[in-house]
């Protein structure tokens, strides 16, 4: 029988009483679980081959008022039904482009304190901000949005079910999404400095450098920006799409592991990376399967970045979101990669 969507007030209450249960349980002794070795990324391009994402909740039907769409940041309430069909398009075609597509429910079928804290929470299918995969394992987030924080736990018990191992979680009082880190090479984890990313976090990060496999870090300054996603993407190797109207607008740090920071403009640092800066009108949130073949949402698409990609023997393929882009987020934000091949 299908389970009813909870009222608002229900949710909150469950969240208290299952976050103490749940309690990070993905950091479980690396020999309580049994390991499976197919995890790990260390870029935004190279191929994916196995991704978690989640099919939106009923929840997503169930925002009838300003409060609540502004609590759980959606311009409006979904239809559900045709979110769930733009969601089926989309993750055929992950799997049409060599994904393995996990979906958290399917992970934890049998887990009903799970199941009841996702089915009445409206973002979990944003699974992307909730952790971060790193060379090593899940690094696990702590939502600058109040109203998200209950999924890390969720997420956590679904890495210990997969057997994957959980390296670190950015702890109270830090917040930082997973929106906000990205992969610009295969040793430099960039961090958005920005409206859902404090100060803690970003000490928390530099002290981490070495667990999580980076050797350096940029930390991009946006604070008018939820998340770094919607500014660039790196769609291959040595090259960065950047918005046009900030190429030159933001500043950044950028500390070697073991080092000082040193701060410049951000475009600039990229550069210095060895890469080249395409400037296009608007980031459309693609997610890539491969160098420079990516997965977007048809209305958020633009043909500079479409004829970038072609230039680069790659391309850009669109599918219908336009329920699911009421909750301000794309292909991107859809997915979680867990694991990338080199």
């Amino acid at each position: 029988m299908p389970r009813e969507p909870m009222t608002r007030r229900q949710f909150g209450a469950r969240t208290a009483v299952a976050l103490g249960g749940f309690a990070l349980a993905g950091c479980a002794s690396p020999t309580a679980v049994r390991r499976d070795h197919r995890y790990g990324v260390r870029s935004e391009y190279e191929p994916l081959r196995r991704v978690l994402v989640h099919a939106p909740s009923p929840a997503v039907g169930n925002l009838p008022g300003p409060a609540d769409l502004e609590r759980f940041h959606f311009d409006a309430e979904l239809d559900h039904a045709r979110a769930v069909g733009e969601h089926a398009e989309f993750t055929r075609l992950l799997r049409e482009h060599g994904a393995e597509v996990l979906e958290i429910r399917d992970v934890l079928a049998d887990d009903s304190d799970a199941l009841a804290l996702i089915d009445g929470d409206p973002n979990f299918m944003f699974t992307r901000d909730i952790m971060t995969m790193t060379p090593k394992g899940a690094l696990l987030m702590r939502m600058g949005l109040a109203a998200r924080r209950p999924e890390v736990a969720i997420v956590a018990r679904a890495m210990k079910r997969l057997g994957i191992p959980v390296v670190a979680a950015i702890r109270e009082p830090a917040t930082l999404e997973g929106g906000s880190v990205m992969w610009l090479d295969r040793e430099t984890l960039i961090v958005g400095k920005c409206e859902r990313t404090n100060d803690a976090a970003i000490e928390q990060m530099h002290a981490l450098m070495e667990t999580i496999g980076a050797r350096r870090l940029i930390i991009a300054h946006i604070p008018q920006r939820i998340h770094i996603d919607g500014l660039i993407a790196v769609p291959g190797p040595g090259t960065v799409f950047i918005r046009s109207d900030e190429i030159h607008r933001h500043d950044a740090e950028v500390v070697t592991r073991g080092g000082a920071a040193r701060r410049a403009r951000f475009a600039d640092l990229l550069e210095e990376a060895g890469n080249e800066l395409v400037a296009v009108e608007r980031i459309c949130n693609e997610v890539y399967t491969a160098p420079f073949v990516g997965i977007a949402v048809g209305a958020w698409s633009r043909d500079d970045a479409k004829n970038a990609l072609e230039s680069c023997g790659g391309r850009l393929v669109t599918f219908r979101g336009d329920e699911l882009i009421k909750g301000f987020g794309g292909a991107h934000c859809m997915t979680c990669p867990l694991w990338r091949v080199s």
